[in-house]
Order: C-alpha cells, then structure tokens, then sequence
C-alpha cells in the first residue's frame, strides 16, 4: 500500500442543548465505530504481487467499518491518557495472475487484507469550547495484526505481520451530561502491515461514538 500524508480536516459539531460540565478529572470508557480506509490502489497490490514473486493486474475495494473500545484517564481539564482496542475492517482485491513462481499457477485470485487484534495508547490534549463542547487532539503508539489471504485457481497465499507505529487524529466532543458524551472523530493509523509480505501503509478512521465518564 502507498505512502502519503493526508492533510488534517477540521471538524466540527452544533449545540442543540445545554449540558452539564463534564468532571475535570476521573475515568471514562466508550465506544465509537465508522468507515475505516485503506491508503491502496490497483498499482500498490501489484508491487505487493511483484515482491512475493508474482505478476499481476488488480482491483481493490479500500474501504470498510471500523470500530474502537477506549478507556482513558482524565488528568485535568486539558489532558488525558487513553488507550483500547481497534479493528480497522479489511481492504477486498482480486487479482489476475499473469506470472508465478514454481507451484503456482495463474489465474484469478481474490483474497483480502484483514487488521486484528490492534491496540493503542494515546496521550490526548483537550480544548474546552464551552461547559459542553470540545476539540481534542491525540498521539501515541499502536500495534496491529496485518493478515494476507488470496486463494484461486492460481493457489493460496497466506501472509500476516504484527506491526506498531504512530497513530494520531482530532475530534470534538460534547457532553449531554455531566456522565455522558458524544464524540467526531479522525483518526490515521501509520504503516500498518509489511512491504513484503501484507502491503504497508496508512489507515484512516472516521467514527462517531459515546462515551461515559464515571
């Protein structure tokens, strides 16, 4: 997968209510889901084929939903430490085998790139808005399972690397109560996977989701 550096968008959110002040310090979990995307193409997979030994013509479908788990500390008003677990979806391909090492064949194959068992730490620095909104921005670290799967008349290719990375994005919140909140939220996952086994590079995730502070 292609390498790059997306631009960060700026998000926003309206005030339909008042709400009461979130608590300055204390626990919180949550969960968010949404549409995770892969920074792929036609023309990465191909270089992904061609470093396995394989010469190929592909399509991809980059796009999937992801979801999140988190719990975090706040420390004050203005920071926090969060962490959880994340699945980023799957990239889907086929491919069309012109050439192929000896035990293979060509032919059409069709396979996908799942991520599992991601966890993150993050530290997230807070900009309350007002008594009910806020922006947010985080960084940290992550770590990601990358799993490989192709199978067709060509034969099957099986590959999978865990690898870590920086993970970082920005959001907004806002709190219908002093216990409970909603959240926007981009985040970008970087260099997920292998060059030269699962494909690398960034994924993106757009979610929404709730969160309770105790």
């Amino acid at each position: 997968m292609k390498k790059h550096i997306l631009a960060v968008v700026l998000m926003g959110t309206v005030v339909v209510a008042p709400a009461a002040v979130a608590a300055d310090m204390g626990w919180y979990l949550g969960a968010n889901a949404g549409q995770s995307r892969f920074d792929a193409s036609s023309g990465d997979l191909d270089s992904t084929w061609r470093s396995l030994g394989f010469t190929a013509s592909s399509s991809v479908d980059d796009t999937d939903t992801g979801f999140k788990l988190f719990a975090g500390y706040k420390f004050m008003k203005y920071f926090a430490v969060e962490g959880g677990y994340v699945d980023l979806g799957k990239l889907t391909f086929s491919s069309n085998i012109t050439a192929a090492p000896a035990g293979y064949s060509t032919g059409s194959v069709s396979g996908d790139i799942k991520t599992k068992n991601g966890v993150f730490i993050d530290a997230v620095g807070i900009v309350p808005v007002s008594d009910a909104f806020s922006l947010f921005g985080r960084l940290g670290a992550y770590s990601v399972k990358a799993e490989l799967h192709a199978s067709g008349p060509a034969g099957t290719v099986d590959q999978n690397e865990t690898g870590s990375d920086v993970h970082y994005g920005i959001g907004a919140g806002y709190n219908f109560t002093k216990n409970i909140g909603a959240r926007l939220e981009w985040e970008r996952f970087r260099n997920v996977g292998d060059e030269s086994k699962t494909g690398e590079g960034d994924v993106d995730l757009w979610s929404v989701g709730l969160a309770y502070m105790f």
